[in-house]
């Protein structure tokens, strides 16, 4: 699966989450988030930027708790953050992150997120962020099965960005993980 994302700091979360519904976009879930980066560090296993995510999802009305293992490749592009992506369910993320640990990958980040999901009926997600030690943030998605239609989905999340009133300068072409570094 390709994703592709377009972020952008943001100084109201409120706001922006009214001008999410003004433009059809229907909040479906809020969480909050906690997600471990994990680096290896080993001679014979080269990763480059290639990143190993442990998350734990929690939903803050429920309190029901997910938990997975995402892998993202390495890419962006000049607007857009566009990475290939695959993501599996696990039943326990202390012991998982215990065998990580065990393997000798390295904790690299630790991020914590509030964060309040949409969508549309276009296939578009968006997230308002509230980032431990970052802020706060807007983040569009498409997922793509194809790179062909790659080209296209960007332009459709810009212009979706500027129906938001948000302007191109608030854009942040690096993921969280990297502002966090």
């Amino acid at each position: 699966m390709i994703k592709i994302d377009i972020r952008a700091k943001v100084d109201c979360l409120e706001s922006m989450h009214e001008a999410l519904e003004k433009i059809n976009f229907t909040l479906l879930e809020n969480k909050k988030e906690c997600e471990i980066y994990y680096h290896v560090n080993s001679d014979d296993l080269d990763y480059g930027e290639r990143v190993l995510c442990l998350k734990c999802k929690e939903d803050s009305s429920s309190g029901d708790k997910k938990s997975c293992i995402q892998y993202k490749s390495p890419g962006t592009d000049s607007f857009s953050i566009t990475d290939v992506e695959y993501e599996c369910e696990i039943g326990d993320f202390d012991a998982t992150a215990g065998i990580f640990d065990g393997l000798g990958y390295q904790r690299a980040i630790e991020l914590r997120r509030d964060r309040k999901t949409f969508s549309n009926f276009d296939g578009v997600s968006a997230y308002l962020d509230d980032i431990w030690q970052l802020g706060k943030f807007l983040e569009l998605e498409i997922l793509l099965d194809e790179e062909s239609r790659q080209e296209y989905a960007v332009e459709a999340l810009a212009i979706i960005l500027n129906e938001l009133g948000v302007h191109k300068s608030a854009v942040v072409n690096k993921t969280y993980h990297d502002m966090l570094k």
